[in-house]
């Protein structure tokens, strides 16, 4: 009976370390992976100046988005009808994935460090196509007055 118990505390401690090793270099690579994507900035410059734009981390809010955006467009001054959550102007976001035909909504990854509390330094969203840059906004001028 011993060395039955034996045998399966070392077979856990061997499928515990395997485990811990594999995510290692799971994690390591998706991150590679993930990195050597389109790099883009993601801000909406709809009524002007850069602003900050939205992002959803589920695809059933897609349909809010878009006709948030479409109506901003239009100048109109629309409500969200989604949980608020906006990217950083001037750091980069990787461009994942185009996910309809018409490329309105696209999946994007952004590193920016949030903080533990709003979500650590990862995140995977989706955002309105029109809102992707190639370079950063330009930086606002300040007026003193």
């Amino acid at each position: 009976m011993n060395k039955k118990r034996e045998k399966i505390i070392v077979g856990l401690i061997i499928g515990a370390i395997i485990f811990i090793v594999g995510s290692y270099f799971y994690s390591s690579n998706f991150h590679k992976n993930i990195r050597n994507h389109k790099q883009m900035f993601c801000y909406e410059t709809f009524r002007g100046s850069s602003n900050s734009a939205f992002v959803i981390e589920n695809l059933l809010f897609k349909d809010s988005l878009v006709k948030y955006y479409k109506d901003v467009e239009k100048g109109e001054n629309p409500i969200f009808n989604f949980p608020l959550k906006t990217l950083p102007t001037d750091n980069p976001v990787f461009v994942i994935n185009y996910i309809d035909k018409d490329s309105l909504i696209v999946e994007v990854v952004s590193y920016y460090d949030r903080g533990i509390k709003f979500g650590g330094d990862y995140l995977r969203g989706y955002v309105y196509g029109k809102t992707l840059h190639k370079s950063p906004p330009m930086p606002k001028i300040l007026h003193n007055e």
